[in-house]
């Protein structure tokens, strides 16, 4: 099957996500002290541009974590 540019830009921007959520890792373990990272990266299958509407179960479960720490 033909991918369309939409599928393209998803995975390019995708790897950018992902490389930022990687480098912020990093940065949080070279801190120490148990430093978090400050970006994450989480992908909703089946959700697209109104995640909120396509999967609100999801996306409070991915939210709810860092907004209510325990």
């Amino acid at each position: 099957p033909s991918r369309g540019l939409g599928d393209v830009y998803k995975r390019q921007a995708l790897q950018r996500l992902r490389a930022a959520a990687a480098a912020s890792e990093a940065e949080a373990a070279a801190a120490g002290g148990g430093a978090k990272p400050r970006v994450r990266v989480a992908v909703i299958e089946g959700a697209g541009h109104n995640v909120h509407v396509d999967d609100l179960t999801g996306l409070v479960r991915l939210v709810a974590p860092s907004l209510f720490p325990a």
